[in-house]
């Protein structure tokens, strides 16, 4: 993933240039209005560039055009919200396995790895909070994403759910990741590299 582009939303003006290579997790770290969220929105096709462009898995999916502008849903993202965004009618088995791109076997597996197997006909109201971002993670990774989102992804987790996700990340298949967090000590414990933004701007990287 090569994102080279700006964007002005309101108040906050983005200048970011990096990029995220498959198999490789890069933290994004900053304080509140840095621009994390709204990073993760553009690469999710939920917010446009202004200018500059934006790759894919070799393909372009923004270039500050609208035809140039490729739809979130026919982007290969998987994308797990602060919020989570389960679909309440649907029980975790059927969420997780929502993506066309899912299969039974991907969905079978995911749902062991993150002992959500217990929980599989449970709709998403009748878990608890580390149940349902497990099964957000999972969902996530069902299709096969070449590039996954996570935004604060262990704000609603305990020890071992943590360690859980985290175990799947670094053994499983692991695409191009993206992790949003304030938890320094979570991103020099999982991420490849960390990348502070504020601003909009990033300020510092380490090195690849």
């Amino acid at each position: 993933m090569d994102l080279a582009g700006q964007l002005v939303r309101g108040d906050l003006r983005m200048d970011v240039a990096f990029s995220v290579q498959p198999g490789e997790i890069v933290a994004v770290v900053g304080p509140n209005g840095a621009g994390k969220s709204t990073l993760l929105r553009l690469l999710a096709g939920l917010e446009r560039l202004d200018h500059g462009q934006l790759r894919l898995d070799g393909l372009t999916v923004d270039d500050a055009t609208d035809p140039g502008h490729v739809a979130s849903h026919d982007r290969s993202v998987g994308w797990v919200p602060q919020d989570r965004l389960l679909f309440p009618h649907l029980s975790v088995s059927a969420n997780v396995g929502f993506s066309p791109r899912a299969t039974p076997e991907r969905v079978d597996h995911l749902l062991d790895v993150l002992h959500l197997r217990s929980i599989a006909d449970r709709r998403p109201s009748e878990c608890s909070g580390g149940q349902a971002q497990r099964a957000a993670v999972a969902r996530a990774l069902a299709g096969f994403p070449s590039l996954l989102l996570l935004d604060e992804p262990s704000t609603a987790l305990d020890a071992a759910s943590r360690l859980r996700i985290h175990g799947l990340l670094g053994a499983d298949y692991r695409p191009a990741t993206l992790l949003v967090t304030h938890d320094l000590e979570e991103a020099a414990g999982v991420a490849d590299r960390v990348i502070q933004l504020d601003a909009g701007r990033i300020v510092t990287a380490s090195a690849p």
